[in-house]
């Protein structure tokens, strides 16, 4: 939940079929209030909707601002065990509205602004960098960098999105501060940067479908933002290089093949290999590319300058 004004907040309500639906409003509203919000905008009636934060069912009489909320509220469909077939056929409406809001949801992209675009194209060039410099089931070679982005599993095994803020090296190894993106401060840690609870940015959590940018981008503003100078021509560097990154893998793969319709099972092993690494690399580049044009679009750079 995030504060705009001094009484306007906007609260990102999850249902448990992976919907994140943004409401903004006033916090001194009733919970009977938020849910004819939740019916104007999904048309799910009012009976059937149940608000849910910490574990505990919000009543309607209560008002928003009594509990205090820092994180997402849950929404779920309040039936009993007794109802009837009728019933049933209404939570199968329900269900069905809440997969035509999120197919609609797909064609209301936000825009997102140049600074907040740039360091979305920043962040998945650090990833992407990661993923190319080690391998795929090891991680000997990882370099994080301040301020980059990362899922990060919690201390009861949950999988949040998360920041590293500072990194320091001592006789065990390295180690970096790890920030949960919209949780308090006190729940910061150190890490060891080798750790298996670290994965690159949005393997382990869920990017919502109505994202401005292409390339992964957190739910909640990040806590510090790196700035560089002439970051556009450092990620037409970066656009160049994984262009011929892409051509060098596609190279070697046809090579494989060949071998491999001799009947050399080791060069299939490779081939296989190679898929199962490279696919969250190609996946993560396209993604890159989407916004890397539409950051060209937008500023004075010239893509002339390109190195093909």
């Amino acid at each position: 939940m995030e504060e705009t004004s001094e009484s306007l907040i906007t609260f990102h309500i999850d249902t448990l079929d992976g919907i994140s639906i943004p409401i903004t409003t006033l916090n001194s509203i009733s919970i009977l209030a938020l849910k004819q919000k939740i019916l104007d905008i999904t048309g799910i009636p009012i009976e059937k909707l149940r608000l849910i934060y910490k574990g505990r069912h919000l009543k309607d009489n209560e008002i928003i601002n009594y509990f205090d909320i820092t994180t997402k509220l849950q929404l779920v469909a309040n039936l009993n065990e007794e109802e009837d077939i009728p019933s049933m056929v209404s939570h199968y409406n329900f269900l069905r509205t809440l997969r035509v809001y999120r197919r609609l949801s797909r064609f209301s992209r936000p825009e997102l602004s140049t600074p907040y675009l740039y360091e979305a194209l920043r962040q998945n060039s650090l990833t992407i960098d990661d993923l190319i410099r080690i391998n795929s089931f090891s991680l000997e070679g990882r370099a994080l960098q301040e301020g980059q982005w990362v899922d990060v599993k919690d201390t009861v095994g949950q999988w949040l999105e998360a920041q590293v803020m500072r990194k320091q090296q001592n006789a065990r190894g390295v180690f970096v501060y790890i920030h949960y993106n919209g949780w308090p401060n006190r729940w910061d840690e150190w890490i060891d940067m080798k750790s298996k609870r670290i994965r690159p940015f949005r393997s382990k959590t869920l990017q919502t479908l109505n994202m401005a940018s292409r390339s992964p981008f957190p739910r909640y503003p990040p806590e510090i933002t790196i700035n560089e100078e002439n970051l556009m021509e450092k990620l037409n560097l970066k656009a160049c290089l994984y262009m011929e990154f892409i051509e060098e893998m596609v190279k070697n793969a046809k090579i494989l093949a060949r071998i491999g319709k001799d009947g050399c099972e080791e060069a299939k092993e490779r081939i296989e290999e190679i898929t199962l690494q490279s696919a969250p690399v190609i996946d993560r580049i396209g993604r890159f590319m989407c916004d890397f044009s539409l950051a060209i679009s937008r500023s004075e750079f010239n893509p002339s300058s390109f190195q093909l």
